[in-house]
């Protein structure tokens, strides 16, 4: 496919996206609380530089807020104008800019998973089904998108990360590590991954993790100074986070917790989950547990199990399950059979021919 036709795509689907979150997420933005979920204190503070008395994990990961401040500079001249509403509890003009920001940057996720999606020659009936899975299939999109936390840039960034290593494209991979562990500090759990399967450039790639970890850590020495916080505890308060591995565990194997991650992409599961009784798509699926796939998966899972929010954390790894999902829709047989085994056959072929 010509690159010009590739850019026209990727907008769209970057537009599509856009709206979709928009609306979806819309209520979850305007029912928001402090108080149902802690981490959107310290990101609503860490944007004012606010960094005293802050979370020692979270008050470091200052993208996003400092681009929902920069957002709220136009909006904050208007919002009072528009709005009559007295929905003064709050700052909504911040909340508005988090909601543009984690909007925009989700959006961006989806490029890059439908990207990934292509380049797997999933047809474009999957690629529709695994965007559809990523942005409303669970309830992690909308409240990701509405509220002012910092995962939109997590998930992006790992999105680059998979993309950068498949291609192979290294700017890309590059940018993602760097911003990835400035994002959130466990992304560093998937430098073994990167090292592993990066072999065309594994110096470069090196030295962009040690570039990452030096403005990590003198991003956190400049703000520990700024909020007299001593560094050797918010490194162990980074370590704490091993004493919930075993809570996280016994949420894992509950009926609870089985619940919840089947709620990361709702009834988008049920191909993947029935098409396991079927040969032939045990047969044609197999093909998609590679090694990258398996480490992939090793990584989330630590990710999980270091976190006690196990479904936010299974939806991180949106890269690698949604293609997942879309390639199990498009294989299953009551699908085949619904659709004409001839049009399935052009689709893919015709995907197959945009991607040379």
């Amino acid at each position: 496919m010509p690159r010009s036709n590739k850019l026209r795509i990727y907008i769209l689907v970057f537009l599509v996206s856009f709206s979709i979150l928009i609306g979806s997420s819309y209520n979850t933005y305007l029912s928001y609380e402090r108080f149902y979920n802690p981490d959107s204190e310290t990101y609503t503070n860490t944007a004012r530089f606010n960094f005293e008395d802050q979370s020692l994990v979270r008050k470091y990961r200052i993208i996003v807020p400092f681009l929902a401040n920069i957002t709220t500079w136009p909006i904050g001249k208007l919002y009072y104008k528009i709005f009559k509403d007295k929905r003064d509890v709050h700052d909504w003009p911040l909340l508005t800019g988090f909601f543009i920001v984690n909007a925009f940057l989700m959006s961006l996720s989806a490029v890059f998973i439908f990207a990934i999606m292509r380049h797997k020659r999933i047809s474009m009936a999957g690629c529709v089904i695994g965007i559809s899975a990523f942005l409303t299939g669970g309830r992690w999109a909308s409240f990701l998108t509405g509220h002012p936390v910092t995962d939109s840039l997590t998930i992006l960034c790992i999105a680059m990360v998979i993309y950068g290593l498949i291609r192979p494209k290294y700017t890309i991979l590059y940018f993602g590590i760097i911003i990835g562990l400035l994002s959130k500090e466990s992304v560093l759990l998937f430098y073994p991954m990167i090292l592993l399967f990066s072999t065309g450039n594994r110096l470069k790639v090196l030295a962009s993790m040690l570039g990452a970890l030096s403005l990590y850590f003198l991003l956190k020495y400049g703000i520990d100074q700024l909020s007299g916080t001593d560094l050797t505890a918010s490194l162990q308060q980074d370590l704490d986070h091993t004493a919930n591995i075993e809570l996280s565990l016994r949420k894992l194997f509950s009926p609870k917790g089985v619940g919840d991650l089947f709620s990361v992409y709702g009834f988008f599961c049920l191909p993947l989950l029935t098409g396991i009784f079927y040969k032939s798509f045990r047969d044609k699926i197999s093909v998609y547990f590679d090694k990258l796939f398996l480490v992939f998966l090793l990584t989330i899972i630590v990710h999980m199990l270091l976190s006690t929010e196990l479904a936010r954390m299974f939806y991180l790894g949106s890269a690698i399950f949604i293609p997942l999902l879309a390639k199990s829709f498009e294989i299953h047989p009551a699908v085949i059979k619904i659709l004409q085994p001839s049009q399935v056959d052009v689709d893919t072929n015709a995907s197959n021919e945009d991607l040379k």
